[in-house]
Parts: C-alpha cells; sequence; structure tokens
C-alpha cells in the first residue's frame, strides 16, 4: 500500500508560547523556520541558555523525532539551542541538504523576463536556509553571484568602474534594481514595436529576378524544388490546412489572422480575419524559403529585406530559432564590419571577439543541410610535406586570414539554402557561412588557385594559414611581397593581428619551426610533463585512470605502475606516505605516456580504417580532453593531451555547459588536426548528443553551436567510468605556491664540531679529566697496545686513539671523547659547562634548577654539576630574577607606630575617593586620632589645593581640638606639597608620612576609610548619590561605637560621657550643680585616657604577634648591597597610562639598585633611584630581594660589558688651566 508523504508544518501561537513542530517529513524550510520561531519565544519569555531545549522539546509532535530526543535526552539537555538544532537537522535531513541547496543557489540566474528584485528576493531566502553552515554566501560571495548570473546588460552594469566602487551590498542592489527598471519598460517596448512592425507589412508579390528555382547539391526527395508564387484567390478564405496549423503552432502566429509571430492568440485577435482576395498560402513547397516583399537598395550591393512569412519545413531541413529573449537581437548592439556587409544582402549581428558579422542562430540549420550536401573530395595538403619544405629556410613568416569563409561569395541559387529564422524575420547569407561540410574544401581550392604558381617553392597553405620561408633575409623580402601581391590580385585579405613576419623561429600545425629543423611542439605533452607529484590516493589513481587505457601500447608501464597501486588502498587514505620509490615510479610513467613509443600523429592523406577521437570531460574546477587516433576506441593510440582551469564566471556555468566548454577547448586546441576531417567527440553527458537539435539556445551556447559548426563532429555518450582518461584529465590536482618535493623529509642534528675539539682540548688543562685518563692509562691498556707505549703518556695516548673503547670502572673513551657511563664529561676551560647549563635553562624556557636538571643529566657528567646548577647558574641568572614571582611569604615584622601621650596628639590625614558627584563634592577628607577620641569626616574635591587643605584642616579640626604634634599621611601629592611642608614648619607639626607602596603605615586612617566605606553602603541611593548628606549620621555612629583597640568610644575619650540617644523614659532626678565635683570628672576622664592607651598597646602588640606568624624572615641589608625592587604596584600605574601594556606580561622585579640607607629596626631602606624615576626613594624590606650576581670567572658570556670612558670637555679645559 502506498502511503502519500506529509511534510511537517509550522504551527505558531504568537511569542506567548512556544512553536509547534507537526508530524511529517522535515524540511530546510520548516526547521529555519520553527528555529525562528522558538528564538523569539525565548526573547520574550527570557529563557535561560540551559532550558530552551527542555522548553521546545515538547513541541515536537512527531513520534520520531520524540523517540529520538529521548534516546539522547542527555546529551542534548547539556548542550546549547544551536547544538540541539544542529543535531535536528544531521538526524533528519539528508547527508547532503546544504549542498543540494547551495548547488540550486549556484544553479540560478536572472532570466530576461524576470524581475532583478524577485530573484535577488529568492536568492537571499534560499541562502537564509545555509545560515550556521560552512556552505552559506557571504554578503561578498552573493554579490559575485549576482555579478556573474544576472541578466547580460546588469552584467555589463556591475562591471563598470561607478558600480565597482560601490561598497554597501545593499546599495549594489539598488543600483542594479534601478537600472533593472529601465531595462524591462525599453525591452516592452521594442518588443510591442516589433509586433506593430510585423503585423503592419503587407504582402506583395517577389521580384522575378529573385524567383529562380534552387536546388540542393544531392536532390531532395518527394518533389521539384519550391519557389514563391503568389496564388490570388477570389474564392471565400480557404481553411487551414495542417502544415500551416503546424507552422503558425510552432512560430507562436495567430489562426485567426494568420500572421507568424503575431504575439497573441485567435481569441483576443484585434487584426481579424485576412482578406480573402490577397491571402496566399502560407505553404508552397518542401524548401525552406521566405517569402519576399519590395526589395529597397540601400547603397551598392547592399540591400534590406524585411520578412514577410516563413513557408514549409521539410524533416530534413528544419529551421532554427533564437529566441527573442536572447540579448543579441538588441537593435543598439547590432553593428556590421563594412567590408562584410557589402557581401551581404541583409543585416547581420557581430561577434564581439572578430568584428565580423555572423548568425548565432545557424549552427543547427546548417547541421541538417549537410547532411544533404555531397562533400567535396577536395584533398587538404599533406601536414608531412609543408613541415619538410619549411625546414629548408632560416627565415619564416605566417599569416591568417581575417573572416576566411566571409571572403567567399554563396552561388545565387544557393543563398536560399541558408535562410536563418530570426526575431526580425527570414534572413539568408551571401557568403559562404562557418560550418557549412564543403566550407574547408572550398576555401582551400581557392586559397590554392590564389597561390598555385609559389606553393612548394616559396610558401605552403593550410586552409586559412600561410607560411612562407626563405634562405636570406632579402629573399624573405621579396617572397613575403611575391605572397601579399596574389593575395591582394584575388581579393583575399589577411589579419595583421595573426601575421608574423621576418621570424627566425614560428609554431606552425603544431610543430616548432625554426633554423635548426622541425621539433615536435610539447604543448601536447605539457600537461603530462606537468602533472604535480600527488599528495593523496584520489591524486593517485585519478593519475592511474588516465595512463591505464594506453598500457597496451606499453608493456613495460605495469611495473612502474604497480608501485604506486599500493596508494590507492583504504590504509593509504588514511596514512598516506610518498617515498622516493614511488617518486621514481611517477616520474617513468610520465616519459612512457609522453614518449614516442605511446604517441602517434595523424595521418589526414591516408586515414583508412582509422578514426579520429576526442574524449572530453569537465569537473567543478578543471576540463580535459585527449585527442587520440585509431581503429575503434579501444585501440586507439594517444596524440595529444589538454587539461585548462576554469576561472571567473567558467566556475558558475551548469554542468552541461561545462561539458560543452571541454568540447569547444578542445575543438580550438586542435584545431588544425581536427578542421575538414569527420571525428567522434566523446562526453559522459548524454544531453550533449541532441546539441545540434537543440531548439532554444543560450547566447553563450549559439555562440559556441555556430563555433562548433565549422567542424564535422558527431557527439557520442560514454559512461563515465570507460571516460577516464579525460577524466584524469579534467581532474588534474592543481600546483601549490610551493612545489612538492618528492623526497622523504628527515630532520638531521648535527653537534658542534668546534664545540666538540673544544672539550678535547679541555681534557688537556684540566687536572680533573686529566686524573681520569691516566686512571686509564694503565698497565692493561699499554700492555694490549704493545712495545710501541713506552714512553708515551695518558694524553698522547689518547689523541692517538689508543684509548679508544676502554673502558675501566664505568668511565670510557668513545672517539677521543671521555664518558662517564652514557654521560659525556665536559671540563672545566672556557665557556663549556656554561654552554650546557645555557642549553638546558636559558634555551628551554627558563625552568627551575629541577627540571634544567633533567635535560642534562643522562647526557653530560662533571663533580658538583647539580650543586653548580642549583646553587651558582640558576639563582644568578638576571632575566629569572627580573620575571619570576616570589613563591615565599612577604618579609620583615610589623612595626607599629608608638601610642600618641595624649589626646589628639597625633593625627593620621587621608583621602577616600574619587566617589560621584553629590553636592559639588567628589571626595572624602578623613582626620582621624590616633588614640581614637575624635574622627572628622569632610565632604570636599579631589582637585582641591594645598591651601585649600589647610584652609579645611584650620576650621574642621584645629579649631575644634587644637594643633596636633604629628600628623601621619601617605604621600598625597598634596601632602609632600611645599605649601604644607612649610606650613609645618611654621607651626612646629611634625609630619610622617608612610614609605613608597606601604599603606600599613598609615594603619588608623586606612581603618577608619573602610570603615567609612561600608557604612555609606547602607545610606546611598540607587544612582550613588546622598552619599554627602550621610556623613554627620556616619560620624555620629562611629563616635558612638566601642572601639576594639582602645575598649571606649570616641565620644567617651572625647567628652567624658556617652550621648543619650534613647529619650529618658522617667522624668530625670535634678542634681544640685554644687554638688558636682569637676575634678572628679576630670580625673575620671584622664582614667579612661590612660586605660584607653593601655588597651591599644596590649591591641598593637597582639595585631604584631599575629601578623609576624603569615610573615617569613626578614632579611637584612646593609648600605651598599644590591638589591631587587618589586614591581607589584607599578605595574597598575604603566597600566593606565594608556599604552594597551597588561600587567601579566610586565617584568615582576626591577634592578639591581644599591642600598643608600638602613633602618633595619623598622625594616626601612633607601634606594639609589635613576633620576628619571619619580617614586620616593625609601621602601619596606617585603618590597625587597636580594640581589644575586653573576660569577663572571665560571660564566665569563653572562657578564657584563663595562661602559666605555666618556669625554667631558669641561674638565678637560679645566685640567689643562691647571
Amino acid at each position: 500500500m502506498d502511503i502519500e508523504r506529509k511534510s511537517a508544518t509550522l504551527v505558531n501561537n504568537g511569542v506567548k508560547h512556544p512553536p509547534v513542530l507537526t508530524s511529517g517529513t522535515l524540511t530546510p524550510e520548516v526547521l529555519q523556520s520553527f528555529q525562528i520561531a522558538c528564538l523569539h519565544h525565548f526573547n520574550y519569555k527570557k529563557i535561560a541558555d540551559g532550558d530552551m531545549v527542555t522548553t521546545v522539546a515538547p513541541s515536537l509532535q512527531s513520534p520520531v523525532v520524540q523517540q529520538w530526543y529521548f534516546a539522547n535526552q542527555a546529551t542534548l539537555k547539556v548542550g546549547t539551542f544551536t547544538d540541539f538544532m544542529a543535531a535536528l537537522r544531521k538526524r533528519f535531513l539528508k547527508k547532503n541538504w546544504s549542498d543540494t541547496i547551495r548547488s540550486k543557489l549556484l544553479r540560478s540566474s536572472q532570466g530576461e523576463d524576470d524581475s532583478f528584485d524577485i530573484w535577488v528576493e529568492a536568492l537571499e531566502a534560499t541562502n537564509a536556509l545555509l545560515h550556521g553552515t560552512t556552505a552559506v554566501f557571504s554578503e561578498k560571495r552573493l554579490r559575485e553571484h549576482i555579478e556573474s548570473h544576472a541578466c547580460e546588460e546588469l552584467r555589463s552594469l556591475a562591471e563598470t568602474t561607478e558600480v565597482q566602487a560601490v561598497m554597501d551590498f545593499q546599495d549594489f542592489k539598488e543600483s542594479l534594481s534601478e537600472a533593472d527598471v529601465k531595462r524591462r519598460i525599453d525591452r516592452n517596448w521594442r518588443k510591442r514595436e516589433i509586433e506593430a512592425i510585423i503585423a503592419s507589412r503587407t504582402r506583395v508579390s517577389v521580384p522575378t529576378s529573385r524567383v529562380t528555382t534552387t536546388t540542393l547539391s544531392r536532390p531532395l526527395a518527394g518533389g521539384s524544388s519550391a519557389g514563391a508564387t503568389a496564388n490570388t484567390r477570389t474564392a471565400p478564405l480557404p481553411k487551414l490546412t495542417e502544415d500551416e496549423r503546424k507552422l503558425l503552432g510552432n512560430s507562436g502566429g495567430c489562426l485567426k489572422c494568420r500572421k507568424v509571430n503575431a504575439g497573441h492568440f485567435a481569441k483576443s485577435c484585434p487584426n481579424g480575419f485576412p482578406d480573402p482576395a490577397s491571402y496566399r498560402n502560407l505553404v508552397t513547397g518542401k524548401l525552406a524559403v521566405a517569402m519576399i516583399a519590395e526589395i529597397t537598395p540601400i547603397e551598392e550591393d547592399v540591400f534590406e529585406i524585411p520578412h514577410v512569412a516563413v513557408v514549409k519545413r521539410t524533416p530534413s531541413l528544419q529551421s532554427s530559432v533564437l529566441t527573442s529573449d536572447d540579448d543579441d537581437w538588441d537593435s543598439d548592439k547590432r553593428r556590421a564590419d563594412p567590408t562584410i556587409l557589402k557581401s551581404l544582402c541583409v543585416p547581420s549581428f557581430p561577434d564581439s571577439q572578430e568584428g565580423f558579422c555572423r548568425f548565432a542562430a545557424l549552427g543547427k540549420r546548417l547541421s541538417q543541410l549537410n547532411a544533404n550536401t555531397i562533400p567535396d573530395a577536395h584533398p587538404l595538403p599533406s601536414i608531412a610535406e609543408i613541415l619538410s619544405d619549411c625546414g629548408k629556410g632560416k627565415f619564416f613568416a605566417k599569416i591568417d586570414m581575417t573572416n576566411s569563409f566571409f571572403q567567399t561569395r554563396v552561388h545565387p541559387d544557393d543563398i536560399p539554402l541558408t535562410a536563418v529564422t530570426t526575431p526580425f524575420g527570414l534572413y539568408e547569407w551571401t557568403v559562404m557561412p562557418q560550418g557549412c561540410r564543403n566550407a574547408p574544401a572550398t576555401h582551400q581550392r581557392r586559397m590554392f588557385n590564389a597561390l598555385r604558381d609559389h606553393i612548394g617553392s616559396i610558401c605552403h597553405v593550410y586552409l586559412d594559414d600561410i607560411v612562407i620561408w626563405s634562405e636570406t633575409l632579402d629573399e624573405h623580402r621579396r617572397n613575403v611581397a611575391t605572397v601579399l601581391e596574389c593575395l591582394r590580385r584575388h581579393k583575399l585579405y589577411c589579419s595583421p593581428k595573426k601575421t608574423d613576419l621576418f621570424c627566425i623561429s614560428i609554431n606552425f600545425l603544431g610543430h616548432y619551426i625554426s633554423a635548426n629543423g622541425i621539433e615536435a611542439d610539447n604543448k601536447k605533452v605539457e600537461k603530462i610533463l606537468d602533472w604535480p607529484v600527488p599528495r593523496s590516493a584520489s591524486d593517485v589513481r585519478s593519475f592511474l585512470g588516465l595512463v591505464r587505457y594506453i598500457s597496451n601500447f606499453l608493456p613495460s608501464l605495469a611495473q612502474h605502475t604497480l608501485i604506486l597501486n599500493t596508494l590507492t588502498t583504504k590504509e593509504a587514505e588514511k596514512d598516506f606516505r610518498w617515498t622516493p620509490a614511488h617518486f621514481q615510479a611517477f616520474e617513468s610513467v610520465k616519459l612512457l605516456v609522453t614518449s614516442r613509443e605511446c604517441l602517434t600523429v595523424i595521418d589526414h592523406n591516408n586515414l583508412g580504417n582509422n578514426k579520429i577521437f576526442v574524449s572530453c570531460d569537465a569537473s567543478d574546477f578543471c576540463t580535459g580532453a585527449v585527442l587520440t587516433y585509431g581503429p575503434t576506441p579501444e585501440t586507439a593510440r594517444p596524440v595529444a593531451f589538454e587539461s585548462q582551469q576554469l576561472s571567473g564566471a567558467e566556475l558558475n556555468y551548469p554542468v552541461h555547459e561545462k561539458e560543452l566548454l571541454a568540447i569547444v577547448r578542445a575543438m580550438r586546441k586542435w584545431r588544425v588536426d581536427l578542421l575538414g576531417v569527420p571525428f567522434v567527440v566523446f562526453s559522459d553527458h548524454r544531453t550533449l548528443e541532441n546539441f545540434t537539435e537543440q531548439k532554444h539556445l543560450s547566447r553563450r551556447q549559439a555562440r559556441w553551436q555556430e563555433f562548433m559548426s565549422q567542424y564535422d563532429y558527431t557527439i557520442t555518450y560514454i559512461a563515465g567510468i570507460d571516460n577516464a582518461p579525460a577524466d584524469a584529465m579534467s581532474r588534474k590536482p592543481t600546483v601549490s605556491a610551493v612545489p612538492p618535493i618528492g623526497v622523504v623529509s628527515a630532520l638531521e642534528i648535527r653537534c658542534d664540531l668546534d664545540w666538540v675539539s673544544a672539550v678535547k682540548s679541555g681534557y688537556l688543562v684540566d687536572p680533573w679529566c686529566l686524573r681520569l685518563l691516566e686512571s686509564l692509562w694503565d698497565s692493561v691498556a699499554q700492555k694490549a697496545v704493545g712495545v710501541e707505549t713506552v714512553g708515551v703518556s695518558a694524553v698522547e695516548a689518547l689523541s692517538r686513539g689508543w684509548l679508544d673503547t676502554r673502558v675501566r670502572n664505568g668511565i670510557g673513551v668513545r672517539l677521543g671523547l671521555l664518558y662517564v657511563g652514557e654521560r659525556l664529561v665536559v671540563p672545566r676551560t672556557g665557556t663549556l659547562r656554561e654552554d650546557v647549563f645555557n642549553l638546558a635553562h636559558d634555551t628551554l624556557g627558563h625552568w627551575g634548577s629541577e627540571k634544567s636538571y633533567a635535560a642534562i643529566r643522562a647526557s653530560y657528567y662533571w663533580p658538583h654539576m647539580r650543586k653548580e646548577l642549583e646553587s651558582i647558574y640558576v639563582p644568578a641568572c638576571e632575566s629569572c630574577q627580573r620575571n619570576k614571582s616570589g613563591t615565599k611569604r612577604p618579609t620583615g615584622p610589623l612595626h607599629p607606630l608608638p601610642v600618641p601621650d595624649s589626646r589628639c596628639d597625633s593625627v593620621a590625614m587621608d583621602f577616600v575617593g574619587p566617589l560621584p558627584e553629590d553636592d559639588s563634592h567628589n571626595c572624602i577628607l578623613t582626620i582621624t586620632d590616633r588614640l581614637g577620641s575624635d574622627l572628622r569626616i569632610i565632604p570636599c574635591r579631589i582637585d582641591i589645593s594645598a591651601k585649600e587643605l589647610a584652609t579645611i584642616f584650620f576650621r574642621e579640626w584645629y579649631c575644634e581640638n587644637g594643633l596636633p604634634l604629628e600628623i601621619v599621611s601617605d604621600r598625597d601629592k598634596l601632602f609632600v606639597s611645599q605649601f604644607w611642608k612649610y606650613l609645618h614648619r611654621l607651626t612646629g607639626v611634625k609630619l610622617k608620612m608612610s614609605t613608597a607602596f606601604h599603606p600599613q603605615t598609615d594603619g588608623s586612617s586606612e581603618r577608619s576609610n573602610r570603615t567609612i566605606i561600608q557604612a555609606l553602603r547602607f545610606h546611598v541611593e540607587r544612582n550613588q548619590k546622598g552619599w554627602a548628606r550621610a556623613l554627620p549620621l556616619v560620624r555620629f555612629n562611629h563616635m558612638n561605637t566601642v572601639n576594639a583597640s582602645t575598649g571606649f568610644t570616641p565620644f567617651q575619650l572625647h567628652c567624658g560621657r556617652q550621648p543619650r540617644i534613647i529619650p529618658p523614659l522617667q522624668k530625670p532626678e535634678v542634681h544640685d550643680t554644687d554638688s558636682i565635683d569637676a575634678a572628679k570628672v576630670i580625673a575620671q576622664l584622664e582614667t579612661d585616657v590612660m586605660e584607653a592607651q593601655d588597651n591599644l598597646l596590649l591591641a598593637k602588640s597582639n595585631q604584631a604577634f599575629h601578623a609576624d606568624k603569615t610573615r617569613g624572615p626578614e632579611s637584612v641589608y646593609s648600605v651598599g648591597d644590591k638589591v631587587m625592587l618589586s614591581t607589584f604596584h607599578r605595574r597598575r600605574d604603566f597600566m593606565q597610562r594608556g599604552d594597551h601594556r597588561v600587567a601579566k606580561f610586565m617584568v615582576r622585579w626591577d634592578g639591581p639598585y644599591l642600598i643608600h640607607c638602613a633602618w633595619p629596626e623598622s625594616s626601612l631602606y633607601e634606594l639609589e633611584l635613576p633620576g628619571h624615576t619619580n617614586i620616593f626613594p625609601k621602601f619596606h624590606a617585603s618590597l625587597l630581594k636580594r640581589h644575586i650576581a653573576n660569577d663572571d670567572t665560571r660564566y665569563p658570556s653572562r657578564a657584563h660589558e663595562e661602559p666605555a670612558p666618556t669625554f667631558d670637555p669641561e674638565n678637560a679645559r679645566g685640567s689643562s688651566l691647571c
């Protein structure tokens, strides 16, 4: 029972609900619509990426899809929605669905009647189906496709400079769209104009001068020749005959007004029935001739013949029609060469290359005319005789005729036989068109008659090619003049572009002719000789497919192909290895195929039972052909090979046109061998067998058919498997930019011979190595050599080679080198050991000592090698000291500041900011009493000056608490300004600043800043405004909070009491003022302050104790030591400069720098920094590490060069004066 396949559909319920995919066959279109609808639903519902698949899974109604989903649920849920759709397409679409759509896209072209906008819209819709795949067209690729597949006028417009300059894709489409609208309007207007002209023409009798009985060379069966007769009828309008109905039906005529190419049908006919008195039968004979109206002369020998009607077409001579949709019929593109126009009685249409007028639709017409033509037996000259005579000369000339066949007129009786149907009417040739069966023989006879007296003595003629040879230059000048005079006398014209005169060598008839003689043209076999080296198993199969069909002629070929057969297996596809043996066999096969033993030549004078075969094929990127000669295709020998790449628009040709292009290229390539003789064309594209009978042709096909009509050929289908030679030529691999090397590449590592010599020389000066040699040169070794060892030292024995292969206690000598086991002994001399360390450490990436030692321990040996590497070489590496981050704990104990003696004696100041603008403030200044009695939080700006800062300090602190004895701060630009320093000098306040990049010095202000920022987070608004208004409340809350270090609130230490926060529930008791003892209150306050000092001292001790647990032992440095300075805090400054550097790639340590002053009791050191640095030179010990200097004696290559002496003119002048 047949079950009808139903396609799946999409049910979209809006963005609020998931789309539903019904049961049925899934297509790329419905899956794309489903994916887009799902994405809209996800965006509307804001569904997370991980929940998308589970959201739409219930919407798949197909049981098969659901079963697939549940089987792969674990994998599909983990991936994204895009992965889910990719898996869905892979499972339920055809394997090559994207290739099918891409092929459809590549085949799409704009017809002449198609709208450009509709065509492009369909292109983009098709391309959208490929979204997310590698086959999708980019805008650039889509533009290239439009430029090559639009109609002719738009393609020409797209190649102009103005359109090419348009870079935006949308603007490009709009420019072509506007031109397409104008094109379609003009096209419709021309059609209406042509229809009106045809409809308005009247039928008149044909002049008697043209009404002649014309026959073909071979009589036609079925009656006499037909002429154009006018039957005047007085009877009623006769009925249409069967032939007339067929004629009107094939030509788009009207059955009512009985006009061909009427453009309408009988139901809508505006003309009515024709006049019975003037009506004559549309069909009067069996020859294809035209009913001609008046012949109006335009100029001498040039006539315009308007079209009236087409007479009956016999089965042997069918009319050829080129559809009016082709742009070749565009009136503003017609032009004619004046030299040809006078020979024609009708206007023609030009060829863009040669400039002469051609009828593109003539090919099919002549193919049927040729079938009824008696062949002309005039022979073509022997190529062997031509070459033999040419070999006598030293100077040569080659002349090519221009429009050679058009220089011969058609006999007036045969002109009607060349009739061609066009949208403008019926036209006839008055000159010999290309493609006539006897055209080559007729032209050869005419050329022979013109040069009869000189052929064989100074020249030869082969169709439209003339070759002239001479012994001397003067003789050559006379011979050329003689030939040209003969051509002028017989009114034969030459092409200057294709004429070569006064040459010492020429290429003629497929041979290279020079004073040295005749040589074969290597172009016939260059495609084989240039075959690139195969790089895959498919390349080998393609090459072998080319050569195997000629294996019958070359018995020795099998022994070479047998070696290459091993590369055609499935195993070779996985692991393709090209060896020298394969390369030698490959080159041998190419030489055999191109040798005289294999190749042959075509004997045109004695074909006998031999035939000429042309095998053609085309691939996606190349065309190929093979010319063979022999009795049968199986036994034919190769003559020449051809292969040519497709380029530009040719890559976008449909398959049948690529196959046809291969045939055209072969005919052009081997024109000398094929013209004038019958041959068979083999193609694996069956539709080409009927190409000569094809009714509707594109412009390109019409040009090709007209070109091919000059050959006597037959296209025969051959299966692709039997067309291996041409298939191989069409798939010839392209040669890469770097030619492949036919050998197995190998990496060879050689030791430095100079270094080895230095090792051997080092044995003579290293005491330890000398002791090893002495131990080897013992009595056993001396006895093994013989009496020659008397008085010979161990060093001399080593140089003579007597210690080679000597082994004792694991120590041996090989090739003059000492070994401990398998490890080479390296003496201490020069830079030998440093070279080994450099290879193990510096070259391998500056790894640590363990990995560096592991790289050399199995190959080299000397005493204490590991210790020397770990303790001297690696630690002294300057690159490692600068670039490797520290892995140890921070060094140096915590040194808390001393506890102040009294309240407000020591204060800490710091800035918090920048902050968002609020009430014209963007920063906070905090002033903290280090004893914890007061805190000031003052809003300000970050761009205030030192003078404004002093004003704020005077107003907010001095007026409240008086002048402090010392101020602790960081190194802000305001605190280090000259004004601030001068103010402290006047007031007597001591300014204490923190060291560079060590905020722990000013710990109290840093802690206050953190507490303030934390409290402000609860008061700022969502737009981060209102923080300035909240500062008084934050200060009050802070002042009313017990400090963990002092054990008191700042209010208690500042005022001696706690503020009232909650109103009393009862009326407070009233005390007598006299009863309050002020002294007691003051004493209590002083007691609280002293207790706070004790608590603060205890807290600092505890803090130091716990902090020192996480710190490493301090390295104590002295004045004059060199240290490395950490760049941890400076990296951020470098990044903020905007020079696109990242901190990850910056050095970790800088230096070395010399210690200028040292305060080890407080872990503080002052360095001698360069003058260009703008950094405070005092640093905490945690930012320093000791610099380990290189041992210049052991490792001289790493030693720094001493700077060259400088000359100071001022000092020099002063010393001379003294």
